[in-house]
């Protein structure tokens, strides 16, 4: 997992969040935060909720 990817998956813990939220949240721009995103779960590490159409959140795959 690199810096990033950690960053992200340390941000999730607390609640669900949005693409939008973590930009404002960790600083960090939305391309770079949705190529994170699809590596963390394409590991298993994040799930997405929502999706086209629907407000979409991010948060950690339950263990």
């Amino acid at each position: 997992m690199n810096e990033t990817e950690q960053r992200i998956y340390d941000a999730l813990a607390a609640r669900p969040l949005s693409v939008k939220e973590l930009e404002i949240e960790l600083g960090l721009s939305g391309p770079n935060i949705r190529k994170a995103l699809r590596s963390l779960r394409a590991a298993g590490l994040a799930e997405q909720e929502g999706g086209r159409g629907k407000p979409t959140t991010y948060r950690r795959h339950a263990s």
